[in-house]
């Protein structure tokens, strides 16, 4: 029962690490796949999980890069349009509850997930585990500084309008000067991330799994032979099991 139950346990694992990869980064319910590349821009697929509408939200939806006008004044809190002019800082949609989030935690060394939010300025970096630092707002942009709880590299990823036009993005051609995280990978010109990954993503997991299943059923089948319990035609005569 012992060896079975370790075979159980070996592809259960298997099967327990394909699923949760598989489910992670899944683009919601609230965006279903016909809204992806409808030549509509929908504000709920206008993420990463979603590849950005497949590039349906251009220039033309935004009051200025990386805001569309239709997130202004809706009700939430969006960063990009919180630290834009441009977008009127998102209409008075971010107000950190300072009831959740006190005046005196942003900064202060810890990450408090309550301030962790664009109303909060992110907990001002102490939730910021992907890049050091001292990298954020250093000048330079660091890709991996990219992400919410780094306040997005604190503006270091710009798209530099001098070497990338405005109308050079999202134009059907992909300009390397734009082929960049600030400039949105051309506005999905070039592939979001600089190629379309998202398949790549999904055979190499596919692959990995398939590899981990049949390492699972090997190691299995192995443990199960190995330590077996011998049967009466695989002892000597003058042997008998208990």
């Amino acid at each position: 029962m012992g060896h079975k139950t370790a075979f159980v346990s070996v592809v259960c694992s298997v099967l327990v690490f394909c699923f949760v990869s598989s489910v992670s980064g899944e683009c919601p319910d609230s965006c279903p796949s016909w809204y992806v590349g409808d030549d509509y821009c929908d504000i709920v697929c206008w993420n990463e999980e979603c590849d950005w509408d497949g590039g349906d939200c251009t220039h033309d939806d935004m009051c200025d890069f990386r805001c569309l006008e239709a997130m202004v004044g809706n009700g939430v809190c969006d960063y990009f349009c919180m630290i834009s002019s441009l977008c009127n800082w998102d209409n008075s949609d971010c107000v950190c509850d300072i009831s959740e989030c006190p005046t005196s935690w942003p900064g202060d060394g810890f990450c408090d997930h309550n301030c962790d939010v664009p109303e909060c300025q992110y907990d001002d970096n102490d939730c910021c585990y992907a890049c050091p630092t001292d990298w954020i707002g250093d000048g330079l942009c660091d890709e991996s500084c990219f992400v919410p709880e780094c306040s997005y590299d604190s503006f270091d990823c710009q798209c530099d309008s001098s070497s990338c036009p405005i109308h050079w993005l999202d134009d059907g051609m992909c300009d390397s000067a734009c082929n960049n995280v600030g400039c949105m990978w051309d506005m999905g010109d070039c592939g979001y991330h600089g190629s379309d990954n998202t398949a790549a993503l999904g055979i190499g997991l596919g692959v990995t799994c398939a590899l981990l299943a049949v390492f699972a059923i090997c190691l299995a089948l192995f443990i199960m032979t190995k330590y077996r319990r011998p049967t009466a035609e695989m002892l000597p005569a003058s042997e008998t099991i208990n």
